[in-house]
Order: structure tokens, then C-alpha cells, then sequence
């Protein structure tokens, strides 16, 4: 629990439901959501946040998804920027007709 900086029961709950959420994602989200983590623990909102990234933007084969891309717009900096705020946006050559 020290390692991970959890000193209240509201923050022990929340890194048991992230540490839970780990388990069901897919090995390639997994791995990008630990890399993007680094040695800090991210909140189960933000860890969810970062695998809806994730699933957004890759394909199962780790294979990046260029008809649907990811623009973000936020204040933040540091690894989660970007994480909580974000819209979609389609390419113009990629408009449905």
C-alpha cells in the first residue's frame, strides 16, 4: 500500500477495483496501460479512461486504426494527459456517405 501511495480506505477500494480491472483487459491494452502508468498508480476511472483510448484506437492485432482517430484537448501534462477529456473526430476522406 505504500508503494502506491494509498493512505485512506476510499483510495485502498479504488486500487482493488483498478487491480481487478487489469485482469479483464487484453494483453495489448494491458501493456500500454502499464507502460502509460510508469511507477505511479492510476485511479480506476483513469485506468478505464486509458483502455477506452486504447480499444479506440487499435485493432486486436495491436495494428493502429487510422479510420478512426483520437483527437484530445486538455490542460494536463504527464502521463494521463489527455485522458479525461477528449472528442471524436472523423477525417474528411473518411465521411460516411
Amino acid at each position: 500500500m505504500r508503494s502506491r501511495e494509498c493512505t485512506t480506505f476510499d483510495q485502498l477500494g479504488d486500487l482493488i477495483v483498478a487491480d481487478r480491472l487489469k485482469n479483464f483487459l487484453s494483453p495489448q491494452c494491458l501493456k500500454y496501460c502499464l507502460d502509460v502508468e510508469g511507477h505511479k498508480a492510476l485511479s480506476s476511472k483513469d485506468l478505464a479512461d486509458l483502455a477506452d483510448v486504447f480499444e479506440a484506437n487499435y485493432t486486436a492485432d495491436n495494428r493502429y486504426r487510422d479510420g478512426s482517430i483520437q483527437y484530445y484537448k486538455s490542460g494536463k501534462t504527464g502521463p494521463t494527459a489527455g485522458v479525461q477529456k477528449h472528442e471524436k473526430t472523423t477525417p474528411n476522406r473518411y465521411r460516411p456517405r
